[in-house]
């Protein structure tokens, strides 16, 4: 039996904003499927901070798994601050408080009163203590740090996912702010710093090749390139070949889609990176030289950061006024039936850690168009219709062929479904476990 302390911050980040990203989804499935596995006893901690950690409990509370997934971050010092919290820090006192000082005039900021509240309940965090990695073998964190105590613990063998590195790569894609030469990491996406703390005790996961490539050639030296594995993400089985047409219809409807008219989709956060305003340059150009009337493009997602341009591309040429519908966030009931009703999925990201929206197009059996870069044409194999990102003629080129052609669009469904198919998250959490008894071994 192996015993793992699986971090849950990630998921305690994603309970507190209410919406998941893409790595608490990932952590999240892994997390389940290793539950499963006879040869592990699992155990949940948090070591990014205080808040993070209090929400990572709340997490598990909210999903029930506290008997399943123990907790071990059980410091005297997170012990400490959450009776602080709790009694003299508790958010109704505080507020309180601070409504007094305004009233007497004593404060005309009460902003600053709350960051330094913040700042005292955060100084000094530790949340796993020495007692708390007894009778481990593994320290498995999906993103954050390997805490010090950790790595000071020899029996205890430090395990880390690294999904990418494009904010290191391509930080002009990721909206760090800069001062001179230097980027300025948000504390809950500082990479470097994990990276930096990396040392050769540690093993490592990557959801690619294309992924390990990057970090062992970025880390050179810093880790043996035998420790870094590939263990592939998959597809939840909430995206399946949805056959139902009134059920696509409904869905259609709600996101405002027209039931008459064919589209094309996308489905990412709304960023640079994606590329999408070179996508409907690409569909402007498609609907314009070939005089195409009925087709629609469908770009779903949450807004992230400088996300304006997408929307100025989409707003700049009259002919796109009704050609171009942007449904925001898709909820999961009706993932299915959006990808299932689409003549093609596009996704011509400039790059990728992995890559999930393709995969789980494929897995609904819809046609694939994505970028012939990173490690998408790894997740995609022979299944997809390769572009290059930055030739518009080439994406065009693509959609015009997927359009066009039933036959191709028949052949590209039954490969997408083979090829979704090589993927699961019994086959992830099954490598990861072998991840484990390599590094102890």
């Amino acid at each position: 039996m192996i015993n793992v302390l699986y971090d849950c911050s990630s998921l305690g980040i994603a309970h507190r904003n209410r919406w998941t990203f893409g790595i608490s989804r990932t952590t999240e499935q892994l997390l389940n499927q290793l539950l499963e596995c006879p040869d592990l006893s699992m155990f949940a901690g948090s070591d990014f901070s205080f808040g993070v950690w209090l929400y990572s409990r709340l997490y598990l509370k909210s999903r029930k798994l506290s008997e399943r997934l123990p907790w071990r971050s059980n410091s005297i010092n997170v012990t400490i601050r959450n009776q602080v919290k709790t009694h003299l820090l508790s958010e109704s006192l505080f507020a309180q408080f601070v409504q007094k000082l305004k009233f007497y005039k004593i404060i005309d900021n009460e902003a600053l009163l709350y960051q330094w509240r913040a700042k005292v309940l955060e100084f000094g965090f530790q949340g796993t203590a020495w007692h708390d990695l007894n009778n481990l073998d593994i320290y498995h964190s999906s993103y954050y740090a390997i805490p010090a105590i950790v790595k000071q613990r020899k029996s205890v063998k430090p395990v880390l996912t690294v999904h990418d590195i494009i904010p290191i790569l391509h930080p002009e894609w990721c909206g760090l702010l800069k001062d001179g030469d230097r980027e300025y990491f948000h504390p809950e996406a500082d990479l470097p710093s994990t990276l930096k703390g990396i040392d050769p005790s540690f093993w490592i996961s990557c959801p690619s090749e294309a992924t390990r490539q990057d970090l062992c050639n970025y880390l050179g030296k810093q880790v043996h390139p035998e420790q870094v594995k590939v263990v592939p993400w998959a597809a939840s089985d909430r995206f399946y070949p949805c056959q139902d047409r009134e059920q696509i219809k409904a869905a259609q409807a709600t996101y405002g889609i027209p039931t008459d008219r064919p589209y094309i989709l996308s489905l990412s956060t709304l960023e640079p990176r994606k590329n999408l305003d070179g996508l409907i340059r690409s569909f402007l150009q498609l609907i314009t030289q070939e005089n195409i009337e009925d087709l629609v493009l469908v770009l779903s997602g949450r807004l992230g950061w400088d996300y304006q341009p997408i929307l100025a591309a989409a707003r700049q040429y009259p002919q796109l006024t009704d050609r171009i519908i942007f449904t925001g966030y898709l909820r999961d009931q009706d993932l299915a039936p959006i990808y299932s009703g689409a003549v093609a999925f596009v996704y011509p990201s400039f790059y990728e850690g992995f890559g999930l929206p393709p995969l789980e197009a494929m897995q609904c059996g819809t046609p694939v168009i994505t970028s012939n870069r990173s490690s998408l044409p790894e997740v995609v194999g022979n299944a997809a219709l390769l572009a290059d990102p930055n030739n518009l003629d080439d994406l065009s080129q693509s959609l015009l062929a997927i359009y066009r052609s039933p036959s191709l669009r028949n052949d590209l469904s039954r490969r997408s479904l083979q090829q979704a198919q090589q993927f699961s998250w019994q086959s992830s959490a099954q490598k990861t476990v072998e991840l484990y008894q390599q590094a102890l071994s």
